[in-house]
């Protein structure tokens, strides 16, 4: 994974670090073990770059965990900077428990200390399997509830309704909280790819975040999961659209508009479908989270990945 475009002087003061940029994601993982990346685009070694990482927890703050420190290796030469921890045994995040890891960058240049940085990370036994999701080896049907404008101090009301959120463009504060609390959230975007891009890769820092849905524009051809390796990725769909889904979905949102004709319409959609239908008016949390109950039974008996409301 690297884009085209390399720089090969040293930040100064006032300008912004390429550590702005690391991508932080993981690979393989199981039940015993984990690999977790940083890649930092725009450097490069033959430029006397190098990168040094190191990974330590778990946190959590829903449950006492027992922290360690795993050190990191540079890959080597490469497009970009890319290091490698091996987690052993890790914790994955659930909304039971949101067990968190903080990845230390150290970035050094012809063997001087450039820059440093912190970063909260969380990993998910997150899968599309067929037409379902499985998270942590079972089956995860999320029911989630859109908010035009959602507050970290309702999140623990969100806990108790076993809600999903869906929010357009969630910022960081909420981010945060969600993943320190263990609410789930899907964000919605829409734009050029652009735009699109930079805030798949600014939401993908945050283990609440395990969804992208993307409506509006056609990014077929955009590197999307470059910038989110680990989130699922789904276009925003009206019932009958084609099946020809966009070559970076692993997932689709279906909005519901006839439930007798729903299944017909989503029959050919090769991935987990998410059926969407959008409260006609501001609903209160848990009239809103029955609200996902009752599609889910106007549907049947068809059985979906995702009911949104």
């Amino acid at each position: 994974m690297s884009p085209n475009d390399t720089s090969t002087s040293a930040p100064s003061p006032s300008s912004v670090s390429p550590l702005d940029r690391a991508l932080v994601f993981y690979g393989d993982y199981s039940p015993t073990s984990a690999d977790v990346y940083v890649w930092v685009p725009d450097l490069r070694h033959e430029d006397g770059w190098s990168m040094a990482i190191a990974v330590r927890g778990p946190q959590c703050s829903l449950g006492r965990t027992l922290p360690a420190t795993v050190h990191g290796a540079d890959m080597g030469p490469g497009e970009g900077l890319l290091a490698r921890v091996v987690l052993p045994d890790p914790c994955y995040w659930s909304s039971q428990m949101p067990a968190l890891y903080q990845v230390n960058i150290e970035l050094h240049q012809h063997g001087d200390d450039v820059d440093a940085v912190q970063r909260v990370f969380g990993m998910r036994m997150l899968n599309p399997r067929g037409k379902s999701l499985h998270l942590d080896e079972s089956r995860w049907v999320p029911r989630g509830v859109q908010r035009q404008v959602a507050e970290p101090a309702d999140l623990a009301a969100w806990r108790e309704a076993s809600a999903v959120m869906l929010v357009r463009e969630p910022d960081d504060a909420l981010c945060e909280a969600a993943s320190h609390q263990g609410v789930a959230i899907i964000s919605l975007l829409e734009g050029d790819s652009e735009h699109v891009q930079r805030e798949l890769a600014r939401v993908a820092r945050y283990a609440a975040v395990f969804m992208a849905v993307i409506a509006g524009t056609d990014l077929d051809g955009a590197p999307l999961r470059q910038s989110a390796p680990n989130l699922l990725l789904a276009p925003l769909l009206d019932a009958g659209q084609s099946a020809e889904i966009p070559s970076w979905a692993r997932a689709a949102v279906v909005q519901v508009q006839d439930p007798a004709t729903f299944g017909a319409s989503v029959e050919r959609i090769p991935v987990p479908v998410f059926a969407y239908r959008p409260l006609a008016a501001p609903t209160p949390l848990e009239a809103a989270r029955r609200e996902c109950d009752n599609l889910q039974r106007d549907l049947a008996p068809g059985d979906y990945a995702g009911y949104l409301v």
